[in-house]
Parts: C-alpha cells; sequence; structure tokens
C-alpha cells in the first residue's frame, strides 16, 4: 500500500525513479530503498495522505436498507406508539378543573396538544444536544414507550385508583413524558440511522428512515381508526 503526499511532487519523475530502482534485478530491497529516500513520499498521517487501496462506492437500497435496518424499525414503531393514542385516545378525557360543557372540553384539548407540541420540541432538542442512549441501547428507549397506550386508554377509562388515573396532574404528566419521550427517541434515530452508513450512501439511508417515519404516522393513525379512539365512548 503507497501514500502519496499531497504536494507539488512531479508523479513522472516519481515514476522514473522507481522504474530505474527496479531495473535490472528486479528487487523490492531496490524499490523499498528509493520510497523510504524520495521525501515525496512516505507514511503520514490520515489528513495528508491518499489512500490508494481503500475506494467507497454507493450501495443498492437493499444493501443500506440492511445497514440501517434496526434504527428504522424504531422509527416506524416510535410514530405508530404515538399516533395510535394521539390525538384521538389521548383527548377522549377532560380537566376536572374546567368542567364538563363542551366549551370546556375545547380548552382540554388546546392545553393537551399544546403540551404535547411544547414538550416534543424539548425532547427534539434534547436529543440534537445530549445522546444518552447509543445506537445499541436505544431500542430500550423505544420499547419503554408502549407502556403509554395502555395508560391513556386507563385515563379515558377514569380506572381506579381515581387519585392517579382520573387527576389532573397525571394527564398532564402523562402527555408531557409521552411527548419528550417521542421527540427524544425519534431524533436519536434519526441520526444515528445514517450514521450506519459512509457519506456517499447517507442520502438514500436518509430517504429509508424518513420512509419509515411516514409509515409510522401512517400505521398509528391507521390503528387508532379502527377502534382505539373509540375506548370508552
Amino acid at each position: 500500500m503507497f501514500y502519496i503526499k499531497k504536494s507539488g511532487t512531479k508523479i513522472g519523475d516519481l515514476k522514473r525513479e522507481l522504474i530505474m530502482a527496479t531495473r535490472g534485478s528486479g528487487s523490492v530491497g531496490h524499490l523499498n530503498a528509493i520510497l523510504n529516500n524520495t521525501p515525496q513520499v512516505s507514511a503520514i498521517s490520515d489528513a495528508d495522505t491518499i489512500n490508494l487501496s481503500k475506494t467507497h462506492h454507493r450501495k443498492s437500497f437493499f444493501q443500506v436498507y440492511y445497514d440501517v435496518s434496526l434504527m428504522a424499525i424504531q422509527v416506524f414503531l416510535c410514530f405508530t406508539i404515538t399516533f395510535v393514542v394521539f390525538p384521538g385516545t389521548s383527548l377522549g378525557t377532560k380537566f376536572d378543573f374546567l368542567g364538563t360543557s363542551n366549551k370546556d372540553f375545547a380548552w382540554f384539548a388546546v392545553l393537551m396538544i399544546t403540551t404535547f407540541n411544547v414538550f416534543d420540541t424539548i425532547g427534539r432538542f434534547a436529543g440534537g444536544y445530549k445522546q444518552i442512549f447509543s445506537p445499541y441501547t436505544v431500542f430500550i428507549l423505544t420499547v419503554t414507550r408502549l407502556v403509554f397506550i395502555p395508560l391513556f386508554v386507563l385515563i379515558q377509562l377514569n380506572s381506579d385508583p381515581a387519585s392517579i388515573f382520573q387527576s389532573d396532574w397525571f394527564r398532564i404528566t402523562n402527555m408531557a413524558l409521552f411527548a419528550l419521550s417521542n421527540g427524544y427517541n425519534s431524533t436519536l434515530l434519526m441520526i444515528y440511522g445514517p450514521s450506519m452508513v459512509e457519506d456517499e450512501n447517507k442520502e438514500r439511508a436518509g430517504l429509508l428512515m424518513s420512509f419509515h417515519l411516514v409509515g409510522g404516522i401512517f400505521a398509528g393513525a391507521l390503528i387508532a381508526s379502527f377502534g382505539m379512539d373509540k375506548i370508552g365512548k
């Protein structure tokens, strides 16, 4: 393997020296000698070298998908979980301090959606600032978010104990954690997905990740439309 320093090297002169060094005896020792004594050729740092033996190439979509499949499936699951219960099931209750009229419910919906958007945004900023989970442990957060589905169902059914599932503080806290984890989890996955491939293939990786993101939203909304938002009604 040869490393060529990025300088004003005259390639023609270098070739002639190499040919002359090996002509006759064909000795590898002669070649090594000329390499070691030629200032234009040396083993130097990666920042100043061109590795002639290493080449990158664009992979097919199937090859890229194989590399990012773990992150892609998780981002699909993340948004499926979110849209199974939001906004349908999560808005199927009310705040006690607002009352029970239609006008009061409208304010409940506004407050809950605002809570979701605020904490989801905080989660996205946090995901870009600090990655607590690595690409190999982020699945723990993805799977843990499944617990929000039964929690929202129990809230909508006004289950016991009433001090928890029928309380305003728990409704707000549950929504805040739900949104925060959605923003944080999805951001980590969208960061880690393209990082699994070389620069030449990051564009395709990003497309595949976006496809699974949209697919998760569609799947969650589809599941919700088949009954999740009708629980307790």
